[in-house]
């Protein structure tokens, strides 16, 4: 069993913008300056430095961010690599309505997906 972030977009672009969220929520834990699940934004490189960057990077290593088509292949990806039979995911998404969005989405994509039972 394994753990990972996923946020599923209508293209990689937003699902990105969206996961910018995520991004700021851990670069928070990194700084110790946790707050709520900020908005996301347009460009993280006026938000964090490069060594938060990488500090952050390095603990979303299981996050998937992108269209289906992209998540599926990554997460396929992960399947293979790590011999997983389950995934829980979690979706911090700062809109309501995009969260709700991206989990329709990504239950559509799930049952593509090569996990054995």
């Amino acid at each position: 069993m394994a753990a990972a972030n996923v946020i599923v977009g209508d293209t990689d672009e937003h699902a990105n913008f969206l996961f910018t969220s995520v991004l700021q929520m851990f670069m928070g834990v990194i700084t110790g300056k946790r707050q709520p699940l900020p908005p996301p934004v347009h460009d993280m490189d006026s938000v964090w430095d490069n060594m938060t960057k990488e500090a952050v990077l390095g603990m979303l290593a299981c996050s998937f961010a992108g269209s289906q088509e992209r998540v599926k292949a990554h997460i396929d990806s992960f399947i293979r690599q790590t011999g997983i039979n389950e995934l829980m995911i979690t979706t911090n998404v700062y809109d309501q309505e995009e969260r709700l969005k991206s989990l329709k989405m990504f239950s559509e994509t799930r049952n593509q997906l090569t996990i054995d039972n």
